[in-house]
């Protein structure tokens, strides 16, 4: 018997007028129908029975249904935007500024004996602190931030000369003798506030053209600190920006210095040092 005509029978059950209608239109007496029925009501009962499984086996496939159930959810979530509208991952934009976790230290900057001021900054992730420098010790472009205490400068870098008779104290006369020296090779100063404390800021650029091996012990010089260390350049084409602050009536270098090739990664994480610089006078 058809499943149609088997719904039919369970509507007539039990209604004579129903019976006869159902009779009339399939040629069946009802009788026979609700034998039928009852026949197949227990065949289905028997099956079920044997088909049921047992507490531990109905709790487990409950378990499974539910965990399918949830990471099918969890799949929906981690594919949807926050409104729940699924988001496309093959056009998420790769940021060109990458803010890395920072830890905070300390710079004493190069210089002699004696109270003078320093700077606290905030390290990214994957920097060194090393002798008073700031560093990221890689190929793309070796940025780093220092300070000094310049007693004088260099008047010809590559033949180890210094500046003779040596600059004065304040911080003009620092910015001064480096557009001398330098020419070409330094920006105009121009005036600059840092942490509060008012300077001068220009950069500096070691000449593209310049052969490291032709200098004295292979030196290309930049100053002298009051402590009697020196600071030498690394390589030609690498630039120094350069910050020269009054604090409270002491003369204090600071400069950020990287190759042409830094990587915009690098530059934006040496700006995150930058702009994290607090001067703490003595």
């Amino acid at each position: 018997m058809s499943d149609e005509r088997l719904v039919m029978a369970l509507l007539a059950e039990g209604n004579p007028a129903t019976e006869v209608a159902q009779e009339a239109s399939t040629g069946i007496p009802a009788a026979t129908y609700l034998a039928t029925l009852e026949q197949r009501s227990s065949d289905m009962t028997q099956l079920e029975t044997k088909k049921s499984p047992g507490p531990g086996r109905g709790i487990a496939w409950g378990i499974a249904g539910l965990a399918v159930i949830l990471t099918i959810f969890g799949l929906y979530i981690a594919f949807s935007g926050d409104d729940g509208q699924v988001v496309d991952q093959t056009t998420v934009p790769t940021p060109t500024t990458i803010l890395m976790p920072q830890s905070e230290t300390v710079i004493v900057p190069w210089g002699g004996p004696g109270p003078r001021a320093h700077l606290t900054v905030m390290v990214p992730d994957g920097w060194e602190v090393h002798d008073g420098w700031v560093v990221k010790d890689d190929d793309e472009g070796r940025p780093r931030l220092g300070s000094s205490v310049v007693a004088n400068i260099y008047s010809e870098p590559c033949n180890s000369t210094l500046l003779d008779p040596p600059l004065g104290p304040t911080v003009d006369d620092l910015a001064t003798a480096f557009a001398d020296v330098w020419g070409a090779d330094a920006t105009s100063p121009t005036e600059v506030t840092l942490d509060g404390y008012a300077g001068k800021q220009m950069v500096l650029t070691v000449p593209e053209d310049v052969d490291f091996a032709d200098c004295v012990a292979g030196n290309y010089m930049a100053w002298r600190d009051t402590g009697g260390g020196d600071r030498l350049f690394q390589g030609p084409g690498q630039i120094q920006e350069s910050w020269i602050i009054d604090v409270e009536g002491e003369r204090l270098l600071i400069e950020a210095s990287y190759f042409p090739e830094i990587t915009s990664e690098n530059r934006a994480e040496l700006q995150q040092v930058i702009e994290s610089i607090q001067i703490e006078p003595e």
